[in-house]
């Protein structure tokens, strides 16, 4: 079982197994010839032990373990609202006590707790009705399979014993058949459950609004107000207070004092998360000293540091030429990695240098020199050129012409990762519902983790444009388009049914994910 109660088996690996048993029975022939009972019998024997050895296993889980965390998710809900009533009830309190600059600041803050707890409550409720769903599905999933058991017996006793019982054959092939069709039904009703439970449940994993642990120089409370649901709130989306953390632990005691310092000087909660960003990325002290000064003069530094900031339709982040959609795209996702990138392209202040960039130059042209720059590093099929043409040290062949490849886009990503994370190629069948289902809750999962995904987009025919997935919501992704350096939003729905278009292109063809 996962984490989530939901067996974690490769349904489609056994379905298709049961599919080919199925062509096998299909292919079947027997001789009339009474002379040849022995051979005949051999052969039922065989495709009995076949699909004895195929069909017999039911699809696998516990429908009681998904009705028993169910349960636990149902007594989480409940507590989830007697706190949110005894919230409620102590800010009416003090209310009737207590008034004043702290006392307002104080009920603002309990508000913004109620409405989190709220959501968590509601968001539990999910979890319990996805979860029995399941169990239920499951358990009918599994009495359907108890039909293959009484088919196979039906199949042994048709057996032929002598000459006159010849015609019995095809009453075996017919019981095998039913065996197999319950099989496949069975095995099919337990994947789509178990899919759709998984993708519910991560759902609601991805709405609970709040954040994956403490943050150092923030309480509690101010770190839930930087924090959103689905894949979070810039910068502080998953896994970078995880690294902020790792960073600050790992500062000697003299910086970690100094670090202390910038988040006591900073000039709000806004500042102080995107300093936490700054120092998961990877910045040294003396980075994040320049990098605090300037962005304390801004009251909004996400109008500074947030790339989103400067998407619109054809805005500074518009790609500069037919075959850099690929290369604008990972450049954005750069610029989402690091605080300290963004700030140079949004406003050529360089905190590793302390230098300002030509005020003539605009974030359209630092971002168009990172674009050609990306763009002569991914045409490079030399994984490290310094290694030269040395087997190994290449990339999968790509036609330039064509923009970015997948394996160079992921090689890129890689780079620019935290530890640990490692990016593949996941081919999509743009013809196939199910196929696009797939890619796009790897795209969310990509996303929910604070890792930004590639996506390739084209035609019926090939991929003819790359986009950067960059977030998501409760049923939609978030998109950087290039071709116009704007943001689109695209809903599951939308993209499972060819209903979008991104660059004027709607069908996915290749997903590039962690």
């Amino acid at each position: 079982m996962t984490g989530r109660g939901v067996v974690d088996v490769d349904f489609d690996k056994v379905i298709q197994s049961l599919w080919r048993a199925m062509d096998a029975l299909d292919e079947a022939g027997f001789s009339l010839n009474p002379l040849d009972i022995v051979q005949n019998v051999a052969a039922a024997r065989r495709l009995i032990e076949r699909i004895v050895a195929i069909a017999t296993d039911p699809p696998p889980g516990d429908p009681a373990a998904s009705a028993r965390a169910a349960q636990a998710w149902s007594t989480l809900a409940r507590a989830l609202t007697v706190t949110t009533d005894k919230v409620d009830a102590d800010r009416v309190h003090r209310r009737t006590v207590w008034t004043g600059t702290a006392a307002l600041a104080f009920d603002a803050t309990a508000r913004e707790l109620d409405s989190r707890l709220t959501d968590a409550a509601a968001g539990a409720r999910r979890a319990v009705v996805a979860l029995e769903d399941h169990a239920e599905a499951l358990a009918r999933a599994q009495r359907r399979h108890a039909d293959v058991g009484a088919s196979l017996r039906r199949a042994r006793d048709d057996i032929p014993r002598h000459p006159g019982e010849l015609d019995q054959l095809d009453d075996v092939v017919r019981h095998l058949r039913d065996a197999v069709t319950a099989a496949l039904e069975s095995w099919r009703d337990a994947a789509a459950a178990a899919k759709a439970c998984a993708n519910e449940l991560a759902a609601v994993e991805a709405a609970m609004p709040f954040p994956d642990g403490a943050a150092p120089g923030m309480r509690a409370l101010d770190t839930l107000g930087q924090h959103a649901p689905g894949s979070g709130r810039p910068p502080l989306v998953d896994g970078v207070l995880e690294r902020a953390r790792a960073a600050y632990d790992a500062l000697s005691p003299q910086d970690r004092a100094a670090f202390d310092t910038l988040m006591d000087g900073a000039a709000s909660q806004r500042h102080r998360a995107w300093l936490l960003a700054a120092l998961a990325a990877g910045s040294s002290i003396s980075t994040l000293r320049r990098f605090a000064e300037r962005i304390n003069r801004a009251p909004d530094p996400d109008a500074l540091l947030d790339p989103e900031s400067a998407l619109r339709r054809d805005g500074p982040f518009t790609q500069t030429t037919g075959t850099t959609c690929g290369s604008s795209s990972l450049v954005y996702a750069s610029m989402l990695r690091d605080p300290v990138l963004a700030l140079r392209v949004l406003t050529g202040y360089d905190a590793t240098t302390g230098q300002s960039d030509d005020p003539q130059r605009t974030p359209a042209d630092r971002f168009t020199e990172l674009e050609t720059e990306m763009k002569r590093r991914t045409d490079d099929p030399r994984i490290d050129p310094d290694r030269g043409w040395r087997p190994g040290n290449v990339s999968m062949p790509w036609i330039p012409a064509l923009g970015t490849s997948p394996w160079a886009a992921a090689e890129e990503l890689d780079a620019m990762a935290p530890e640990g994370v490692r990016y593949q190629v996941d081919m999509v069948d743009p013809a196939s519902p199910d196929d696009k289902q797939d890619a796009y809750q790897q795209l969310v999962e990509a996303t929910d983790q604070g890792n930004p995904a590639v996506l390739y987009v084209g035609d019926e025919t090939s991929p003819r444009h790359v986009v950067l997935v960059y977030a998501h919501g409760d049923g939609t992704i978030e998109i950087y388009e290039p071709g116009h350096g704007e943001r689109v939003v695209v809903t599951q729905e939308q993209f499972v049914n060819g209903e979008f278009s991104v660059g004027g292109w709607a069908k996915p063809w290749a997903v590039v994910t962690p």
